[in-house]
């Protein structure tokens, strides 16, 4: 009985390690995502045409 109340602790314990993994690592995915969105935006504005007309000008 006492093996099975240390083996029932021990799997919570990964079980909370891995929740905590997996929230850490859906939260660098998010922060990913935003970067990405922001720099296909970023690809975006450098490619219009006013944005290239406006780099050639001095002010």
């Amino acid at each position: 009985m006492a093996q099975i109340e240390v083996d029932l602790g021990s799997a919570r314990l990964d079980g909370e390690r891995e929740r905590t993994a997996a929230e850490a690592a859906r939260t660098e995915l998010a922060k990913s995502l935003l970067r990405l969105e922001a720099m296909q935006r970023l690809e975006a504005d450098l490619a219009s045409p006013n944005m290239a007309y406006s780099q050639h000008v001095s002010w």
